[in-house]
């Protein structure tokens, strides 16, 4: 980013921040506040390293709200400027807040929709989309872009 700074690139680059570095199991990393052995630690500030590395338009957005994350990231892939966007939420695998959905056979209409998330526990049947429970994480996403209400939080088939 230093290099698209100093030769005034005109790119708009997504940080994914997770708090955890879940590729190799899961270690603390210098911006959640632990060291790598779980110790207090500095917590670095990636919006003001951001800036102080002359970042001028910097933008946090939550990847759970859907809405507000892609009008960010239409501003800021539409500006002719450099940009970043970082993506912050804890991994659902370390909160445990997380919500196990379920597809509801009478209202799903079929219509994929909670298909375009990319997510491998939604299974598209020939007459619903039905949650593989052993693929969910719980992030609940499913449950927020369903124009049909027909997935809801617990057991298969329940209300």
């Amino acid at each position: 980013m230093i290099d698209m700074v100093y030769n005034g690139g005109t790119s708009t680059v997504m940080i994914l921040d997770n708090s955890t570095t879940g590729m190799t199991g899961h270690q603390n990393h210098p911006g959640n506040g632990k060291d790598i052995r779980g110790r207090e630690a500095p917590v670095l500030d990636i919006e003001q390293l951001c800036k102080t590395i002359g970042v001028k338009h910097v933008a946090v957005a939550d990847p759970f709200d859907l809405f507000e994350l892609e009008k960010i990231l239409k501003k800021e892939t539409e500006r002719e400027a450099l940009s970043v966007v970082i993506v912050r939420r804890p991994c659902l695998l370390l909160d445990g807040k997380s919500v196990k959905p379920s597809v509801l056979i009478k209202g799903c209409k079929n219509c994929g929709r909670c298909l375009k998330l990319g997510c491998p526990a939604l299974i598209k049947g020939d007459k619903e989309v039905t949650v593989d429970e052993t693929l969910c994480t719980g992030c609940g996403l499913c449950i927020k872009v369903c124009p049909h209400d027909a997935i809801h939080a617990g057991k298969a088939g329940k209300k």
